[in-house]
Order: structure tokens, then C-alpha cells, then sequence
């Protein structure tokens, strides 16, 4: 089938977690397993990004900037999750230090928004929790705050892109998958189920049901 829609999926890299390295991060994993897919006509390029706060903020806006996407998915991992969470909102704030030890000074993710500045997922949520029902994933949750860290700076920083842009952008955190799971000594969700839960998101939020 022809690409008639195009979809950017990013997945966090390597982090620490509980005091432990967390290398097989199924986040990282799902976006390399979905790039150059193609889901019911939606190309998909998968990215895998930096748990880096500059990165985030300064050097992630060039590849949104590098085409015309239809729709843009982050994932995150949530070592304590059991099924995905669809983050309601993100906050311009800034918590501990990321992967390399950085931090923005002033505890803000952006100098041009006041501390604690909400953006709401700027999607339909009732129409994307029903198409994501029909598909088979009705266990996935609503969350109303992404915490302070990495998964709330790229929530943030897409829904003030997606807003601004026009563009439906979905931040989700996921559950371990795959052998994440057995690291951190917790049930997995299914590396399989993963992909096929954020290729249902792909095509409830690409498709224009969510809008």
C-alpha cells in the first residue's frame, strides 16, 4: 500500500532506573521495530532520542521540522505501568538530572512559558480512548500528570509543537516489555502487544479519528 500519511515515532534510549541501567528500554525498541513500516498507508519512521533534556528541548525540533507529519507518538518507559497511559497533559518543568547529569537551572523547560505551564494533549481523547477500545486496547489508561522528568519534557515539548502545529501528537508511557521486564524483575506486557498497541495508536491518531 502507498504512503498517504506520515507518522514520527520516538523512543527513549538508555536511562538509569532504580539505581540500574536500563539498556533494552522497549521504548527504543518498538520505535526501531516500527521504522519503515508501513501501517494501512501510514510510513512510519521510528526514532530513537537521548534521555537528554537539551536534546529534548534544542535539538528535537529539527526533526519535526523536517517534513510534514500527520502525527507524531513519544514513548517512554514506566518501570511500575502494567498497561500503556495516555499522558492528558505535560508541564514546563524540569526535575532531576537526565542521563548525562544536566538539568535546566531554573527548573523550566522553556524560558518562554512561566514555570509550571500546562499543555493538554491536543487530540480528541473521548474519539482516540473508542477507537483504541475497537482495536482490540481498551486497558489503556488516562494519566493526568507525566511526572517531571525526560517522558514530561517530550510530552510537553510535543503538545506545544502539536498545538501550535496543527499536528495530533500523543505521549504514552509503556509498561516493561521484553527483557526490560525480567531486568527490573516485574511481569512483562509483551514486547509483541507493545508494537501492536502503538501501531493501533498510530492509526487512531494518523487517520484523523482522533481530531
Amino acid at each position: 500500500m502507498a504512503c498517504t500519511l506520515h507518522a514520527l515515532v520516538l523512543g527513549f534510549d538508555v536511562f538509569s532506573s532504580r539505581g540500574s541501567l536500563v539498556v533494552h528500554n522497549p521504548a527504543a525498541l518498538v520505535a526501531r521495530q516500527l521504522d519503515g513500516t508501513n501501517v494501512d498507508g501510514v510510513c512510519v519512521r521510528g526514532e530513537v532520542i537521548p534521555v537528554s533534556y537539551r536534546y529534548v528541548t534544542d535539538e528535537l525540533g529539527k526533526l519535526l521540522k523536517q517534513r510534514r507529519w500527520d502525527c507524531v507518538v513519544g514513548l517512554g518507559l514506566n518501570p511500575s505501568a502494567s498497561v500503556p497511559s495516555i499522558e492528558l497533559a505535560a508541564a514546563n518543568v524540569a526535575g532531576p538530572p537526565d542521563f548525562y547529569g544536566y538539568v535546566p537551572r531554573d527548573g523550566r523547560l522553556y524560558s518562554d512559558a512561566p514555570l509550571g505551564a500546562v499543555e493538554a494533549l491536543p487530540v480528541n481523547v473521548e474519539v482516540l480512548k473508542r477507537c483504541l477500545t475497537e482495536r482490540g486496547f481498551s486497558d489503556a489508561k488516562l494519566s493526568v500528570t507525566a511526572g517531571t522528568y525526560l517522558c514530561n519534557a517530550l510530552a510537553y515539548t510535543l503538545y506545544r509543537w502539536g498545538r501550535v502545529s496543527r499536528v495530533p501528537t500523543v505521549f504514552v508511557h509503556i509498561p516493561p516489555a521484553g527483557d526490560v521486564a525480567e531486568e527490573l524483575g516485574v511481569r512483562s506486557y509483551g514486547l509483541a502487544v507493545l508494537r501492536e498497541f502503538v501501531t493501533a495508536l498510530l492509526a487512531c491518531t494518523c487517520g484523523g479519528q482522533s481530531r
